[in-house]
């Protein structure tokens, strides 16, 4: 697993103190559940590239709350 920080893909932006309190306290219970998991580095610009076949709208963000 990666655990990486995409800011942009959320309407409602956190505190970056303790948005990354909680990317540090989720990577320390993955790792004890026994799971590899890296993190991405919190504030660095970043680039994800992926290509599929498919519709071109055939992609979407999604915001689940509980």
């Amino acid at each position: 697993l990666v655990l990486f920080p995409f800011v942009h893909l959320s309407d409602k932006i956190g505190d970056p103190n303790i948005t990354m309190k909680i990317m540090e306290d989720f990577h320390g219970k993955l790792l004890s559940f026994g799971y590899a998991v890296d993190r991405a580095p919190f504030g660095w610009e970043k680039v994800f590239s992926l290509t599929s076949k498919g519709h071109p709208l055939a992609e979407s963000s999604r915001t689940i709350r509980p």
